[in-house]
């Protein structure tokens, strides 16, 4: 049998929650974090090896506990 749109059930706004993720809330706020530092790297016009040495100095990496 074929779903016509109209038979679909409905979703929230919330992209994460629908699919049953339990740490929509948590991936949503990295997904916003993301985009907004991704949009100020853009306005800047910095390279991404630029950006990398720079976390790099901060001390942000893939083992820092922002990327968990």
């Amino acid at each position: 049998m074929i779903m016509m749109r109209n038979d679909m059930p409905a979703g929230t706004d919330k992209v994460l929650m629908d699919p049953g993720f339990t740490d929509a809330e948590k991936r949503s706020a990295k997904a916003l974090l993301a985009a907004r530092f991704n949009n100020l790297v853009n306005q800047r016009g910095l390279t991404q090896a630029v950006v990398h040495k720079a976390l790099t100095a901060a001390g942000i990496g893939k083992r820092s506990p922002v990327f968990i």
